[in-house]
Parts: C-alpha cells; structure tokens; sequence
C-alpha cells in the first residue's frame, strides 16, 4: 500500500528471531508507545497484519520474522535472508507450535495473538478517528475472531488453547499464552478474558461500520455467554480473585496480568470485561500474595498452599519470580482502577510494584539492567535474569499514560 512503511522490533536482542511487535502475544505490551507517540507505526504494522491474515487459510499468520541465524547454509533452508514469514499451519517445515495441526480446541498455541491483533486494529482506529481503517481491517478482524471460535470446544464458549493438562496429538509444546512456560489446564483466564475483548471489539466495530443488526445480536448473545462462563470458571469466592486455570486437586493460582483486557477496555472506553464488585476484590486481594521487595511475583499461591499446582517442562521459570513487563502492565491496571473507583489504595499498591521492579532496573547498577532490561529476573537474587532487553518491558508506557490521564469515577451501570 502506497504510504506504508513497516518497522520490524525483535522481542529480544538475544534472541533477534521474532518481530512480535508487528502485532503478536507480545506487543500488546508494547504497542502504546506507537499508538501514542507514532501512530503511523502502529497503523503500517496493522496493515501488514491485516494483509497477512486475509491471505492465510485459517487468519492467524504467525509474525513474520527477521532470519534467526548467521549460518548461511540456514538461509537457503529458511528462504529469504532476512525477513520470513511463515504462516500458521500453512507450511509443512513450520516448527511453530501447532503447525500443521487443524484449527480446533486444543490445537492451537498463543490464542491471545489473534484476540491483541483484532483489539489492536480498532484501537487504532479509534484513538486516531480513522474509520477508513477500520473499514480495512474489519474484514480480517471478523476472520479472525472466526478462528477464535474454531477453538471453541463443545462443553464451553470459551477458546482453549494448548495446554499440559490436555495435549492434543501432534502438539508437542504447550503454550497457551505470552507466558508459555507456565502450564494450564485447559482454559485460562488471561486468554479467555481476551477473547471477551474480542467479542467487545467486534461489537464496537460493527456498530461503527453498520454490520448487519443480527450479526450484531449474536456477538452479544455469545459476550453474554462467555462473560457468565468466565465468572463461573475462573472467580474463586473463597480467595477473592480471578484464578489463571482450572484447579488442581484443591490446588489453585492467580496470575498478576489476569487482568490486562479489563485495563485495555478500560482504555478504549468499552464495557467491563469482568464483574465490577469482583474487579476491585481481584486486586485487593492478589497483592499480598505477588508483592515483594524486589518486585511483584509473576503467580501468586494462597497464603495455605505450600506450591503451585502445575509444574512446567522448565519448572517453575516464570511463577516465582519478576518479569518487569508483566509488573509495569499490572501496575498500570491498579493505577487505572484506583482512579475508577476513586481508592488511592489501590493507586498506591501499583506504584508501589512498579517501584520495586524501578529499583532493581535504574538504582541498583551492580544489575547491570538500566540499558538492557530482561524479561525474567530473580524474585530471590535479583541480578540472576533470563532472555536480555525484552520488549514487553515497554509497558512502562501503560504505566505512565495511567498515571497522566485524568481520572473519571465509576457509575453504576456505566461500564466503562
């Protein structure tokens, strides 16, 4: 397209294999700096999404990638020098998680990619008044969410993504989410709640664009849905959170970014994603049980459960420890539903995550961190880290746009 010009950002400088930020499981993260401060960024990679998805078979073409090696015999086996781009379930050399495998429940890894790409095509529509674009996207926004609902088992109305507990034939890796190494059972929170984004965005869209007034009634019979399933599956009552997978054997867990699309539909100005008296009580009672001197642990454990109820291919990698991505982002929610509701508290909470992870990131310089922030570092030992200069750990930028932007207390009913 005349006018586009597209700027690859690798999800680390040590791996230098993945240009997520084009519109993957990682750049929801990382995408308000683009939105915010170079829109036409966030617009040329959405368009590149959008022609990839509507020229693929089944609308999740995996990100297209910067050659991950030097050898150049690799080159000749992987095509093109420098960039490629295989799609989903299109090629039989493709080693990505589920490929080769029909879209289904259980088949497929990373679900949240497609709910951040559909949302990330309307926000941008939306903070930019560019209905044009909208209008483009759409198409490939309703494939999308087409493929999303392929992986709609028939005991459910929520998608399931790979999982540990419940391997499909031919999946070897069981990644969910952006979190891959923290195993699930079926469902989970964090892509569930996205595709209820999902759902919300495709309402909003069409209601935009003048969708048909049926196609309109069936996305909100199924939000309805999924929203009730979501409560019934996820809310635990007795702990006062929303729970990352289904329990184990009495054995449950919470997740700090369980909350991410309820944050993100809070910034676009669409309805709740969550039921509010549980929103607040979410935070509330999930802080004690992440928060810590050295940043906020990725999963939290009631307070009489002595370990987490899954143990991962890599153990437990992700769960005990602090990725700062994951903590700006969460912070940002806190900051958000502080000024919401108006409870300085929970303002004060958010900060006070982020401030840790600050503190090992910019004051502590034996880390070594400030130019080269890691996706993982050690909750016990904090100069100890895993994957360098990651780029979800631009959420920083949720964080600093919640702290700036004037805050409008709830009303019953309002939803937004």
């Amino acid at each position: 397209m005349p006018g586009t010009h597209n700027y690859f950002g690798t999800d680390s400088i040590a791996g230098g294999v993945s240009t997520q930020g084009q519109g993957g499981e990682i750049g929801i993260y990382s995408y308000n700096v683009y939105s915010q401060l170079f829109p036409f960024i966030e617009r040329d990679r959405m368009r590149a999404k959008v022609e990839q998805i509507l020229v693929s078979d089944d609308g999740d073409p995996m990100d297209f990638a910067v050659t991950g090696s030097t050898d150049p015999a690799v080159y000749g086996l992987e095509g093109d020098p420098f960039i490629t781009w295989n799609p989903h379930n299109q090629s039989s050399n493709n080693s990505a998680p589920g490929a080769g495998l029909a879209p289904g429940p259980g088949t497929m890894s990373f679900l949240d990619r497609i709910s951040n790409n559909v949302f990330r095509m309307y926000d941008y529509a939306k903070r930019n008044s560019d209905t044009e674009f909208l209008r483009f996207a759409y198409p490939a926004m309703k494939q999308a969410l087409g493929l999303l609902q392929k992986t709609i088992p028939s005991d459910s109305v929520l998608p399931e993504p790979t999982s540990q507990a419940n391997p499909q034939p031919g999946n070897v890796q069981q990644m969910a989410d952006l979190y891959n190494a923290m195993p699930t059972d079926r469902f989970d929170s964090y892509t569930s709640g996205l595709y209820l984004l999902t759902l919300e965005t495709m309402i909003a869209s069409g209601q935009t664009l003048g969708e048909a007034p049926l196609q309109i009634s069936t996305w909100q019979s199924q939000l309805k849905a999924a929203k009730a399933k979501y409560e019934s599956v996820f809310w635990n009552a007795e702990q006062g959170y929303y729970r990352y997978t289904l329990p184990q054997n009495g054995a449950d867990e919470v997740m700090l970014n369980t909350l991410l699309p309820q944050y993100l539909a809070e910034r676009a100005a669409l309805p709740d994603i969550v039921d509010r008296a549980h929103y607040t009580q979410h935070l509330e009672s999930m802080y004690p049980l992440v928060a810590g001197a050295n940043g906020p642990k990725l999963v939290g454990t009631p307070a009489s459960q002595a370990d987490y109820p899954f143990t991962g291919p890599q153990g437990h990698v992700y769960e005990p420890n602090v990725l700062p991505g994951a903590a700006f982002s969460a912070a940002a929610n806190y900051v958000a539903a502080g000024k919401k509701f108006q409870d300085s508290s929970l303002t004060t909470q958010g900060v006070s995550m982020a401030q840790a992870v600050i503190t090992q990131l910019w004051d502590t310089p034996a880390n070594g961190y400030a130019f080269d922030t890691p996706y993982i570092y050690s909750s016990q030992t904090p100069s100890k880290w895993v994957y360098p200069d990651f780029e979800n750990n631009l959420s920083i930028w949720q964080l600093i746009d919640a702290l700036n932007r004037p805050g409008k207390p709830a009303t019953s009913g309002d939803g937004k």
